[in-house]
């Protein structure tokens, strides 16, 4: 009896053991499988979230690897997009081409633009200015092209850096009619689409006319398609117009987006005030962009057209002032205060949102071609 209570004790201690052990592994099996599956899931969410890659490159690999995503450099990201980018002049050749396979160096929106950086100069720091959004996903425009007037073009890509490799999504064109406009992401429903906002009325004096563009682009295999763009501000004056008022008249119009399962819902707000600056008109009015594949179908038209006096210098439907500026030296379209940017401003598809009539015209109508359609209607 002595001898059994004298290894009660050490089978008690024995037995602790093994079940504190026992406990300590199915904490580990637990927590391993636990944080495997939270990965996997994160992983997953974030592909959801993204769109499909069309190229994926692979980085050099790291010395530690801490599950970060990779900060790029200028020259990573132009190698990133060029493949063909040259690494030891730092230059891109004139005929390098995306890894997406569309040679958008070629992209008509190009013409009449002269090389910033004409090989085998070296590119510079601050040449591609970036955007971003959720998933680490990052807009990128590249200029390398600068026309007559003063505004620039180049390449926009959707990219994505990871920690071991680098997506590009698709790549398009644009052609800017600011400096320094600002890029970023938003989602209509499942797709990610780029915004640009170009402030063209940011900094101007109240007596000139100027147009703010916000302008969208959707991803669609391996290109970045522009959806449409729609004034988020703009201010144009006339001498005479109002009943009772006197001396110049400003009209403006301002607007607010916000993206949405189906399309882009848009505020508008125009009013005309005298130089006085008294109010003698004001409206609003809420329009829907819906999604259709690549377009932005528009319910109704823009409140400009319906306020601003018909024949007046900035009316888009009076003789004259719907078409396009004439091109300045070198083909490059002048930017207007009436219709600032051109041709290289208005949506890829379809017509102009100020001119578009219900239900929207066939794809690739100029806005002149609908202005006279809707006429004859």
């Amino acid at each position: 009896m002595h001898a059994m209570d004298a290894l009660a004790p050490s089978r008690k201690l024995i037995s602790g053991a093994l079940t504190l052990a026992l406990v300590a592994l199915g904490a580990l099996a637990s927590g391993g499988c636990g944080a495997a599956a939270k990965e996997q899931h994160r992983e997953d969410a974030t592909r959801m979230l993204a769109p499909v890659p069309a190229c994926v490159i692979r980085l050099p690999e790291r010395r530690v690897k801490n599950g970060l995503a990779r900060s790029m450099s200028e020259t990573g990201y132009w190698h990133l997009v060029f493949p063909t980018f040259d690494t030891e002049k730092l230059a891109l050749p004139e005929d390098a081409v995306p890894c997406t396979g569309r040679n958008v160096l070629a992209d008509p929106a190009l013409k009449g633009g002269e090389w910033i950086r004409r090989y085998p100069v070296a590119v510079e720091e601050g040449e591609i200015l970036l955007g971003g959004g959720g998933d680490r996903l990052k807009a990128l425009w590249m200029r390398t092209h600068r026309f007559p007037d003063g505004t620039e073009a180049g390449p926009l890509a959707l990219v994505r850096p990871k920690e071991d490799s680098a997506e590009v999504y698709a790549v398009g064109v644009y052609r800017g009619i600011t400096k320094r406009p600002y890029f970023s992401l938003e989602r209509i429903g499942p797709e990610v689409v780029v915004t640009v906002q170009d402030e063209g009325c940011t900094g101007n004096t109240k007596v000139e006319p100027c147009r703010s563009l916000t302008s969208i682009f959707l991803p669609r295999r391996g290109e970045l398609v522009r959806l449409t763009a729609f004034t988020a501000d703009r201010r144009d004056y006339v001498d005479v117009g109002e009943p009772g008022s006197y001396g110049r008249i400003e009209y403006r119009l301002t607007s607010s987006a916000r993206y949405m399962k189906e399309g882009v819902k848009l505020f508008e707000q125009m009013t005309a005030k005298d130089e006085g600056g008294r109010e003698l008109r004001h409206a609003e009015l809420e329009r829907l962009f819906t999604l259709r594949d690549v377009e932005l179908v528009p319910s109704e038209d823009s409140l400009w057209p319906h306020v601003f006096p018909k024949g007046a210098k900035g009316d888009p439907n009076s003789s004259g002032t719907d078409d396009p500026p004439k091109p300045a030296a070198g083909g490059a379209a002048a930017p207007t205060g009436g219709n600032a940017g051109g041709d290289a401003l208005r949506p890829k598809y379809g017509c102009c949102d100020e001119d578009l009539p219900s239900p929207p015209a066939p794809k690739r109508t100029t806005c002149k071609q609908c202005s006279q359609n809707a006429a004859e209607k």
